[in-house]
């Protein structure tokens, strides 16, 4: 039984995002990620400095754009509960 891609995704992107985790799962070259590596993705341009760690921390884009989608979703939230109709 096929499971249909969630709205807004396409097939293709999908197929793409699974064979990348399947790579990332096998340590393909390339694609390895340790232990420590998810660090990366908090400091800005995804490299911190080993001398001023503080340094671009918590200035990612990644956690722009996570901040700015769970904002959006409590917005659409908000928005769609004071619109209901009461029973």
């Amino acid at each position: 039984m096929s499971v249909p891609p969630p709205p807004g995704l396409s097939s293709k992107i999908l197929i793409f995002l699974i064979s990348v985790r399947a790579k990332i799962r096998d340590s393909t070259d390339g694609y390895s990620a340790s232990n420590d590596y998810w660090l990366r993705c908090l400091y800005e341009d995804e490299k911190g400095d080993l001398e001023d760690v503080e340094k671009g921390f918590l200035k990612s884009t990644l956690l722009v754009k996570v901040y700015l989608t769970c904002y959006s979703m409590c917005e659409l939230l908000m928005h769609h509960s004071l619109n209901r109709p009461s029973r």
